[in-house]
């Protein structure tokens, strides 16, 4: 009896990584259809345009985020699911000694016709607000608001920030024009504390791109829009965020929001954290200097805060007559 002939099945193409001479064979990603990736992100642009309403979405200094309930929607329109992954809580109980905790969560988005799947990672702090109706809850909530858009936005090529994750808690309040604004405050702001003798600075102060050994820079932007630049050096022990213009010190963002909101609760928080203030002559805030060590979410929300308030002082200055020359 002859054997029963086994017909083998070609072998996937494979990808030479070597040319015939020998030489390394250099190959990029491709992208997918040109034309179908055009359809797809003019309709992203055309959903906005068509399906949101005012409410989805809230202006800030000058630019539009969208809200939880515009990404909601999205992910409706695309058919994308979304589940916790992990959630802490830290400290796991009670508070810490500042009298303060916060919340970690991972979340999943994920499209299952095509098998693609994004994960967004958010922390939300007591320290946001002074006065949080449901603690426990809102805390938790806004935490996965955070995740939740994030990973949404990845998942459907928005690239967007949301939000809430542009605003803080308690500092900024949305206006009958949608208009992010400062909210009222009932203590006075607190003054820039005097930096220690002892301090001198290694971090480097530039706003420009720039080659610089044992650092790395963040550019702070408003979309195309240079507002300024962070400058961190490796081991997270100093940075100084630098506007992209000089921008009035006592201008209402600066001494009532970065410097008591931001600044100061976070020397109150961390043990070690201090900060320096380069002010001209002529009142203008030049640079701002902190001593850590400094972790990541602070440079995140420092980055944030700092670019919020250098972009209002900045549209501010810009709306002032300019002096004639005499």
């Amino acid at each position: 009896m002859s054997e029963p002939k086994i017909e083998s099945k070609p072998s996937p193409p494979t990808l030479s990584t070597v040319t015939e001479k020998g030489q390394p064979l250099i190959e990029i990603v491709a992208p997918l259809n040109i034309d179908r990736l055009a359809d797809a992100f003019k309709k992203f642009e055309e959903f906005k345009h068509r399906l949101l309403i005012k409410e989805d979405s809230m202006v800030i200094a000058g630019r539009q985020y969208l809200k939880k309930s515009a990404w909601r929607k999205w992910a409706l329109a695309c058919g994308v699911s979304d589940e916790i992954l992990s959630y802490e809580r830290m400290p796991l109980q009670g508070r810490d000694q500042d009298g303060s905790f916060s919340y970690r969560i991972v979340v999943r988005a994920f499209h299952n016709p095509t098998g693609r799947a994004s994960v967004g990672v958010a922390v939300a702090s007591r320290a946001e607000k002074k006065e949080w109706a449901h603690e426990e809850h809102d805390i938790f909530a806004l935490a996965h608001t955070r995740a939740k858009n994030r990973a949404i936005a990845d998942l459907v090529g928005g690239g967007e920030i949301s939000a809430e994750e542009m605003i803080p808690a308690e500092p900024l309040q949305e206006s009958p024009t949608g208009e992010a604004t400062q909210a009222p405050s009932t203590s006075r702001p607190i003054p820039p504390r005097e930096s220690p003798r002892t301090w001198l600075a290694h971090v480097p102060v530039a706003k420009d791109v720039v080659s610089i050994p044992s650092a790395k820079q963040i550019p702070l932007v408003d979309g195309t829009r240079a507002i300024g630049m962070i400058n961190l050096l490796e081991d997270g022990s100093e940075l100084s965020i630098v506007p992209e213009h000089p921008v009035e010190f006592e201008s209402a963002p600066i001494r009532g929001f970065l410097i008591p909101r931001i600044l100061e609760a976070m020397k109150a928080k961390h043990p070690g954290f201090e900060y320096r203030l380069d002010i001209d002559k002529n009142g203008m805030l030049q640079a701002i200097l902190v001593r850590g060590p400094v972790e990541e979410g602070q440079v995140k929300e420092l980055g944030s805060a700092a670019r919020w308030a250098f972009i209002r002082v900045m549209e501010s200055q810009a709306a002032k007559p300019q002096r004639a020359e005499s």
